[in-house]
């Protein structure tokens, strides 16, 4: 999907604070204990050293007129020492590598030869959407979740908006649309709206079969009507 930088990041800047409320450090304690997983582990990253990092992307520096990306070897190797032995799933605040699918799934006994890699290859989302965190002068975190096997399971997205709840969409496991019967998903969702604050966001749930329902993200709706897509 393009995304406009000239249309996004006016509303980035307008909404940095329902941005970063959707990076799972932010989510209540009723969303978070309704997560598909937990983080194993976290880097911070401060404003300036977030933004070490996302001037390795391309379009960042365009942007911001930078001439070259700087060194970040001491924040690759800060990320390899916390990065516990088991395959992990990366994400950046709210956002996962999704545009580059070889960075979904790391090995962490195998953390100091790809922790670099990780951090200069920020995409070109990352770099809209985590101008949020710079603009309220607050640490990022780069998360590192348990890598899991989703091919099998559904996932439905509902907005969430100035009190209504509707489903978005629906696809089975091999991205396959499905039929409507999110009834038990939609009350899972009205269920955690009520115990929480939760407005103008996009709330994924994946359904694994036998009422096993978890949220995978939460994403913002934004002013423009802009839809960032699933984080994950």
């Amino acid at each position: 999907m393009f995304l406009d930088p000239a249309r996004l990041v006016p509303a980035i800047r307008r909404d940095a604070e329902l941005i970063a409320s959707t990076s799972f450090e932010a989510w209540p304690e009723a969303a978070q204990t309704a997560a598909l997983a937990r983080p194993l582990a976290a880097l911070r990253l401060p404003p300036a050293d977030l933004e070490r990092v996302l001037r390795h992307n391309r379009s960042y520096r365009t942007r911001h007129r930078i001439a070259a990306a700087p060194a970040i070897d001491d924040l690759a190797a800060c990320l390899a020492a916390i990065a516990p032995a088991t395959p992990l799933f990366p994400k950046l605040g709210p956002l996962s590598w999704k545009e580059a699918p070889w960075l979904a799934c790391l090995d962490g006994s195998a953390a100091a030869l790809w922790s670099g890699i990780l951090l200069r290859s920020a995409t070109d989302r990352m770099a809209l959407v985590l101008e949020a965190w710079l603009v309220l002068e607050q640490p990022a975190l780069l998360h590192l979740f348990p890598h899991l096997d989703l091919a099998d399971a559904a996932e439905i997205r509902f907005a969430v908006q100035g009190g209504a709840i509707r489903t978005v969409r629906r696809r089975d496991g091999g991205d396959r649309p499905a039929a409507p019967g999110d009834s038990g998903a939609f009350e899972f969702v009205r269920s955690l709206v009520a115990r929480t604050s939760f407005d103008r966001v996009f709330i994924d749930v994946i359904d694994r079969g036998a009422n096993d329902l978890r949220i995978v993200d939460i994403n913002p709706i934004l002013d423009t009507r802009q839809d960032f897509g699933r984080a994950a």
